[in-house]
Order: structure tokens, then sequence, then C-alpha cells
């Protein structure tokens, strides 16, 4: 019996995958081989996401909804492929890719093929709530496919995050995260991170300084050294914005201590082919030509 993922079977997931393949990277496929994984995984709609589509917002934001509640539980029971793909349903309710060809299944997908589509907002309201529903699964679509292993993909949901919030610093976190995890990871993927973390921490500063203003009426000093008071959501939301400063100062601390210590082995690397000397074939071992000198270390980290 095939094994089944979220009610499909594994079969059928593979045979989309191979389709998904067919004709990438030839030019009449270009840009919708750029889409992330999870925009191009929207194009396989199952009944339950085309149902959903065609609701009006208070059903149609319910169904998401249901759909990030489903797919929280299949994270927290570790089954992240669930997860990714109920994740991925949340968010093709709002926007998702169709292809006007019938016969694409077999044919293979096309650029010209390809509509995009996305829900528009009747009001404020609703804009908002669509917005704070797409931080929110881009950030777990993150998590999952880093846990997955798949490094692209997760960064790329975290640089969704960011386009709809450009003060997400769960965002700049998580992809800092990410970018460093791998074994491969290096000096490049540090000084992202760096750059990440640090814009994260200013930005959290800078939420704290809000609060202290909001709490004061306006008259407080905007610092973010209080001690977690205040009253109602202020005061949790203050509690929280503290507790991920720690975590980002903990690990921006860690990224320049990383890198100064990366900075003195590439120095003493460097500096070992500085000291060797250089042997003519016609001269005896024992006298030296002179020192050789190499320039190396291209491909040392700075």
């Amino acid at each position: 019996m095939d094994t089944k993922i979220d009610g499909m079977p594994f079969g059928e997931l593979m045979n989309q995958a191979v389709k998904l393949k067919t004709h990438q990277a030839k030019p009449d496929r270009c840009k919708f081989d750029k889409y992330p994984k999870f925009y191009q995984n929207s194009m396989f709609a199952r009944d339950e996401i085309l149902a959903a589509r065609a609701m009006p917002y208070t059903e149609r934001i319910a169904a998401a909804l249901e759909f990030k509640r489903e797919a929280n539980e299949f994270y927290t029971q570790g089954r992240m492929l669930d997860a990714s793909l109920k994740y991925e349903y949340a968010l093709s309710v709002f926007k998702h890719l169709t292809n006007n060809d019938e016969g694409w299944k077999k044919k293979g997908i096309l650029d010209q093929d390809i509509t995009q589509h996305e829900y528009t907002p009747a009001n404020e309201e609703e804009a908002v709530a669509i917005k704070d529903l797409f931080v929110s699964v881009y950030l777990n679509i993150a998590r999952t496919y880093h846990k997955q292993r798949d490094t692209t993909t997760a960064v790329q949901a975290c640089d969704s995050a960011l386009e709809l919030d450009s003060e997400c610093d769960k965002a700049m976190f998580l992809r800092a995260q990410i970018r460093i995890a791998p074994a491969s990871a290096g000096g490049v993927e540090m000084e992202m991170a760096t750059k990440d973390v640090s814009a994260a921490l200013k930005v959290i500063k800078s939420k704290l300084s809000d609060l202290d203003l909001a709490s004061n009426g306006g008259d407080g000093d905007g610092g973010g050294d209080g001690d977690g008071g205040g009253d109602g959501g202020d005061g949790a939301a203050r509690l929280e914005l503290l507790k991920r400063q720690k975590e980002v100062m903990r690990m921006l601390k860690k990224l320049r201590s990383d890198k100064a210590e990366q900075s003195v082995k590439d120095k003493e690397f460097a500096g070992a082919f500085h000291r060797g000397e250089l042997y003519r074939p016609d001269e005896e071992p024992t006298k030296p030509a002179g020192p050789m000198v190499v320039h190396g270390g291209e491909g040392t980290t700075g």
C-alpha cells in the first residue's frame, strides 16, 4: 500500500515533483522556475482548496486559518512535510497560480500558460488580517523547510515575510539562523547573518522605545531598559520583545566572536605560506635560494 502524505499517495506527490521538473531551465519556463516551491505548489490545488478560493472573505479566511491550525498540529508532531503542505494550502487560498492549458499535466508547465491570482481586500481590516496570516505562515514555512534541510526555500519564505513586513525582526533572526546552519556555511553566510541579526536588534529596540513612549503618554525617554511593566497587552508585548532582544544579542555576540576567531585563523593560515624556502635542483639541499612568496588564501573568509 502506498504511503500517504496528508491523504495523498506518496506516488502522486512524486509525480507532481516530476511535473515541476519538466522543461526546467528551458527558455519557455524561466519565470515559473524562479518562483519559490511554496508558490509553485499552489498550481496543484485539491478540491478543498478550490472550494475555499470560491468562498466569500469570511469563509475564506476561516478556511485558511483551519489549514494553518492543522499545519501547526503536524508541526508539533514532527511531521514537517505534512505541515509544509498545509501551510501552503493556507497561502494558496488567497494567492495562487493556475495553468490555462488543460493538458499541462501531460505536456508540462510553460510560462505563457500561467496566470497569477491574488485576492484583493475589500477594506483595511481584511488587508491587515491577510497580511498577518501570510507573515505568520511564511515564518512557519521557513521553519518546516529548514527542518527538511531545504535552506534555499526556507530563506525565500523569510524573504517573503519581509516583503510584507520590512520590520519583522522574527524573519530577520530566523533567516540568520537558517543561513549559518548548514555545515557548508562560511564567511559569506556569516556576514549576511550578522547583518540580519544587527537589523533585528535595531528593530526590536525601536519597538521597545515605541512601547515606552505609548505607556508614558509620549513623555518617556524612549529607553528600552525598563522592568517589563505595563498594563494588559503592552506589558505582554514588552516582555516578548525583551525575550527576543536577549536571544538576538546572544546570537550577535557569538557571530562576532566566531568572525574574529576565523579572522585570526585566516591570518595564521596565510602566514604559513611565507615561512617556506625554495630550493633549486642544481644547488646543495643545505643552500637556500631565498624565501618563496606565495599569493594564496583566495578561498579564505574575512
